[in-house]
């Protein structure tokens, strides 16, 4: 049995029970953070994450890899914007709230 981990910014990693694999960018991911790993019935690796710059997540992704790493299929889905900004006003929110109770 392979064991997958996801990372903030270096990929993906399998471990097959003796060595690690390491599967990036260079690798052809299209992003090197990676926030949920499933495996399908087929054995084909489903990661997820967000894209975007910086801290600010414009979308989400989906990779499909077979058990080698090998890229099978990458979708990309835009967040719209008024999430996106209700999202950012959330977390400022919660932000001060913390600060105000200190």
């Amino acid at each position: 049995d392979n064991f997958w981990f996801g990372s903030i910014d270096n990929g993906v990693c399998k471990f097959d029970g003796n060595s690690y694999s390491y599967f990036t960018t260079k690798d052809g991911l299209a992003y090197n953070q990676v926030q949920d790993i499933q495996e399908d019935k087929n054995g084909n690796i489903l990661l997820g994450g967000f894209y975007g710059e910086g801290s600010s997540a414009t979308g989400i992704y989906v990779g499909v890899l077979n058990q080698d790493g090998v890229i099978k299929d990458e979708q990309f889905h835009d967040i719209p914007l008024d999430i996106i900004n209700q999202n950012k006003s959330e977390r400022a929110q919660e932000k001060n709230e913390k600060k105000e109770s200190k």
